[in-house]
Order: structure tokens, then sequence, then C-alpha cells
């Protein structure tokens, strides 16, 4: 998975991702959200198992692909940028974001780990 989008834009679906997926004691990944791009578009998918909530994220995907994310660390890290373009790139289940001057990589895991949207 490949992709280019704004920060602005990516704050928000990440934004409203974490609105969804909090931590579960038996379920950590429901502290994951899922980025998928397909088709030229990218989702953002979160869920608690009762509610869940698909974000179409404004951007450029160059490379189809999927993983799942830590919501709030990388909130966390979107939020503090301070360049407008963004790149997110994913190789061996590890989420690579990176602008002009900043670069950080995140464990992930694979789309089949995440459960069924509701």
């Amino acid at each position: 998975m490949n992709l280019i989008c704004l920060k602005e834009n990516l704050e928000l679906g990440i934004q409203a991702a974490s609105y969804i997926s909090k931590e579960h004691e038996s379920l950590p990944v429901l502290k994951h959200a899922l980025i998928e791009t397909a088709d030229g578009k990218i989702v953002l998918t979160a869920t608690n198992l009762e509610t869940g909530i698909r974000y179409f994220l404004s951007g450029k995907a160059i490379e189809a692909g999927s993983l799942t994310f830590p919501v709030q660390p990388l909130f966390q890290i979107v939020h503090n940028l301070q360049y407008d373009r963004v790149t997110l790139a994913s190789k061996d289940n590890t989420l690579e974001i990176s602008t002009e001057n900043y670069h950080a990589k995140f464990q992930g895991g694979p789309k089949e780990d995440f459960p069924i949207f509701p």
C-alpha cells in the first residue's frame, strides 16, 4: 500500500476512527483501525464490534493494499506534523509515515486480523 494525502484530511479520518476504536482487554485489535487502498480510493475503517465507521479519505492512492494501525499513537503524530503532504506506505505489516522532514514506522497487522464491519 502506498498513498499521499494532506495532513488535515488524514487527521480528520483518524480522529473519526478514534471515536469508535477504544481499548478492549480481550481484543487489542479494537485499538486499531484499518486503512485500505483500492480502485483509487482510500478508506479508513474502525469498529468496536457494536458500531463501525468508514471514512473515505481524499488523497492519491498510488499502490493498492491494506493494513491495520494503532489509532491513538498515529493520531498524535499526525496532529503534530508541520508539513501538509503526508505519505503512508506499508511493507511487511509495518506502516511508514513520512513528510519532508519526518519519518516514523508503526507495527501494524494484516487485514485478516481486523473484525468484520458490523
